[in-house]
């Protein structure tokens, strides 16, 4: 019992000092991609970027939100410039979202060329907190 404990408690530390690469989760594109996903990942690979995923609804009160406060901010927009931002509509691309575990709208994943999943977002985001969380998952990679 007091080995389990120790180590309970080492673990958290020895988690945390995983490299971003290690964080990333392993992921295999589904067949038969959308074309503006097979689109968004040339332009990705291209300019050597990485892709946002904006998954949301026509239905979705928060993403609608999200696109009157959150995406206009100044600090957001300079940011997504160093992003290829793919807009899914996750009622139309249900494979595509289960692919990604998309099960709360909005979903915001930060994903790299090969399709693993860098950290990802639920929910309304305010301005300030989503530029920052859209710049730390760009310095992770």
């Amino acid at each position: 019992m007091k080995t389990l404990v120790v180590m309970f408690l080492l673990a958290p530390p020895l988690c945390g000092a995983l490299s971003a690469q290690d964080r990333v989760e392993a992921f295999v594109w589904p067949e038969n991609l959308p074309k503006f996903v097979q689109k968004g990942i040339e332009e990705a690979k291209a300019q050597k970027k990485l892709m946002l995923l904006n998954f949301g609804a026509d239905w979705c009160g928060p993403c609608k939100l999200m696109d009157r406060k959150t995406f206009p901010n100044p600090r957001v927009r300079a940011e997504l410039e160093s992003w290829v931002v793919l807009r899914v509509d996750a009622d139309e691309h249900r494979e595509l979202a289960r692919a990604f575990s998309v099960s709360v709208l909005p979903a915001y994943l930060a994903v790299n060329q090969q399709g693993g999943v860098l950290d990802k977002r639920l929910g309304y985001v305010v301005a300030v907190d989503f530029a920052e969380w859209l710049a730390a998952a760009r310095k992770a990679r």
